[in-house]
């Protein structure tokens, strides 16, 4: 997503941001795919400058729903064998 809004190919970033949307859809991050929904809306009017902060966001956000599978899959595997 990075690469893409420094290249200034909003339809490269508009196509990231809706398989993100799509997986933390899948993984239930709903606010991860609140501010993917957005960046798609954002990116679909070919405008960067407002995609800017909402890539922030989300660089901020999934590191933390990383962090949070990182913890049910651990707290899963201690209890599940499976």
């Amino acid at each position: 997503m990075q690469a893409a809004a420094a290249a200034g190919d909003a339809e490269a970033l508009r196509k990231a941001a809706h398989a993100l949307k799509s997986s933390s859809a899948n993984l239930g991050a709903e606010y991860l795919t609140t501010l993917c929904r957005q960046l798609e809306a954002v990116t679909r009017q070919e405008t960067l400058v407002s995609a800017k902060p909402l890539l922030q966001e989300v660089e901020f956000e999934v590191p933390r729903v990383l962090a949070s599978l990182a913890t049910i899959i651990g707290k899963r595997t201690d209890h599940d064998p499976a």
